[in-house]
């Protein structure tokens, strides 16, 4: 029998670590970044999606921004 696939969600969690990460409104696996506004979804890998995202170039161009 094969594994079930579930689905990670936002939740408290995520949200103490990452304070600039909010919950999507339409659904629980989509987050949205407040530093470059970009909207992504965590419902595959989780805090791995969200560190793939801190390393993207979209969110490294708008976190230096924010710091000048």
């Amino acid at each position: 029998m094969g594994k079930t696939k579930r689905s990670c969600i936002f939740n408290n969690e995520l949200a103490k670590k990452y304070s600039f990460i909010k919950k999507h409104l339409d659904c629980l696996s989509d987050v949205n970044c407040q530093k470059c506004h970009s909207t992504f979804s965590i419902g595959h890998g989780g805090v791995n999606d969200i560190e793939k995202h801190l390393k993207s170039n979209k969110h490294k161009l708008a976190d230096y921004a924010a710091s000048t």
